[in-house]
């Protein structure tokens, strides 16, 4: 029988991407995914009018 208390030192599962702490990626994308969000809001949006 294997011991439980061998692999204790492995970080928990996670469920999903949502669930803390987040990892250095996912900050990484969030930042970039809210920086191209404001470039398109105030410099695409705003074209649509002279269309």
């Amino acid at each position: 029988m294997q011991d439980l208390g061998a692999g204790s030192d492995k970080e928990p599962c996670r469920k999903n991407a949502c669930t803390a702490p987040p990892s250095a990626r996912q900050i990484i994308v969030w930042s970039v995914l809210a920086v191209i969000k404001v470039i398109h809001f105030t410099t695409l949006v705003p074209e649509l009018h002279n269309f």
